[in-house]
Formats: structure tokens, C-alpha cells, sequence
């Protein structure tokens, strides 16, 4: 089986409206490319800020979370260490 890659063009449409002017994006990778599913899931949450909603999104992978490397950024306190250890996430 050929999988085809997901058009990226339309994806604000794949985030419901469940609060007005809020949105959550949880990066579950379903795919064996951690990678990919990184990107799709940063995708989807800059298409929901672009209709000025408020974003949380949390990387689900505990085991190795990616989200970091797809934006830039260096490992910080995630979302275990918020219910582990009472760390702020603000």
C-alpha cells in the first residue's frame, strides 16, 4: 500500500471550533515518520493561530517527543513534568 502524503493546504479545517477563539492540537503520531506527524501537528496549530485562536499544543510521544526539533527550540519542563511535579507550562 502507497500512502499518500496529507495536503497541508486545507488544514485549518481539520481543527474544530469546540470553545470560540480556542483550539488544541495533540500530536498522537499514528505514523512511523515521528518527523512527519511533528510537522503536520505544528501545521495544524499555525492554521488555527492564524484564525486568531488561543493554541495549546502538547506532543503526546512521551517515549521520544519531536515537536521540540520541528520548531527550534531546546527540551524543556513538558507536559509530564506539569502532572509529575506541579511545574508551570506558562
Amino acid at each position: 500500500m502507497t500512502v499518500r502524503p496529507l495536503p497541508r493546504s486545507r488544514l485549518d479545517a481539520l481543527v474544530p471550533s469546540l470553545v470560540t477563539g480556542q483550539a488544541l492540537v495533540a500530536l498522537v503520531p499514528a505514523t512511523g515518520d515521528l518527523k512527519w506527524a511533528a510537522g503536520a501537528a505544528w501545521d495544524v496549530a499555525r492554521a488555527a493561530a492564524l484564525t486568531d485562536r488561543r493554541i495549546a499544543l502538547v506532543d503526546l510521544w512521551l517515549e521520544h517527543p519531536t515537536l521540540h526539533e520541528t520548531v527550534g527550540l531546546t527540551p524543556a519542563e513538558g507536559i509530564v513534568d506539569a502532572f509529575e511535579y506541579d511545574v508551570s507550562l506558562t
